[in-house]
């Protein structure tokens, strides 16, 4: 394919000065709605995604929609900053200093209208991220849900304690072999 092994950024505002871009690199000076949201566009295969964008949920949701409408069964999604280390910088509105705002709601929102995606927490600094597998271009569930959860989870401002404590979240080699693991029994399957 004439897009394989291509890396593509997607920015509005792309600060790309003194930085080499390679020829395999794509810097599309554009948003997630315009580029990746585009229903009637060509676009690429997505075989591994990273969200880190405006650090608000809902944003970031539908980024992976975005996302998984362009993905095959073995496409891998990160998420960044899901673990924020205190309430103050989890806040929807930037915060002065370190500020990561909401997105590590994610975590249930995709645990309850998605339960068959596998979601792994990663213990990494300075606040942790969350990789998915197990997409499926088909799906529509979260597309078809977003108004209704954005009204749910745009208000909830607490940041649980587990999250907190970053409970469940594991070292990154130790995700890496059970992602290894999920593309395995996703590959067996799809043959």
């Amino acid at each position: 394919a004439e897009n394989a092994g291509v890396a593509y950024g997607v920015d509005p505002t792309p600060d790309v000065h003194g930085h080499n871009v390679r020829p395999n690199q794509r810097v599309i000076a554009d948003t997630s709605d315009a580029w990746l949201g585009c229903t009637s566009c060509e676009r690429p295969t997505v075989d591994f995604g990273l969200i880190d964008g405006s650090h608000l949920m809902e944003d970031a949701l539908r980024d992976f929609i975005y996302i998984e409408r362009h993905s095959r069964p073995t496409s891998v999604v990160v998420f960044d900053g899901v673990l924020p280390s205190s309430q103050d910088i989890a806040w929807r509105a930037p915060c002065p200093g370190y500020w990561v705002g909401d997105v590590f709601k994610l975590m249930a929102v995709l645990a309850e209208h998605r339960p068959d995606l596998t979601q792994h927490l990663v213990d990494v600094s300075p606040a942790g991220a969350l990789v998915v597998t197990g997409l499926d271009s088909r799906n529509v569930v979260l597309e078809k849900r977003y108004d209704k959860i954005n009204d749910e989870w745009r208000p909830r401002h607490h940041v649980p304690d587990a999250i907190l404590a970053r409970e469940g979240a594991q070292q990154p080699e130790d995700v890496l072999a059970a992602i290894k693991a999920d593309l395995d029994r996703i590959k067996k399957n799809v043959r």
